[in-house]
């Protein structure tokens, strides 16, 4: 019969074995690339409002999507888009479309 002691042995040494750098998670994004992709994923999401482009606006939009807007919670992509649709008339934008950096 093999002892707890050399069951629990065997598993951290698996265990080990799997992550070749200790404290190094393998298979991660480079965080440096992460936030790169967040920034310029906010830029483009702020230039649907600077081009008047409301397709490109939606297109951002999850299914599952909650804005706060007014009194009550705008839920789902159609109807977020609807809501804000009025943002996007007109030649002039209603407030600066600049991400943050």
């Amino acid at each position: 019969m093999i002892s707890r002691a050399a069951v629990m042995a065997v598993l951290m040494s698996v265990g080990c074995a799997t992550n070749p750098i200790p404290g190094q998670p393998t298979g991660r994004a480079d965080l440096s690339v992460a936030k790169r992709q967040v920034a310029d994923t906010e830029r483009a999401f702020a230039r649907t409002m600077a081009t008047r482009d409301h397709k490109a606006f939606m297109s951002f939009l999850s299914q599952e999507a909650v804005f706060f807007s007014g009194e009550k919670p705008l839920r789902g992509a159609q109807h977020v888009g609807d809501w804000w649709k009025r943002y996007y008339e007109g030649p002039d934008r209603p407030f600066p479309a600049r991400a943050r950096s």
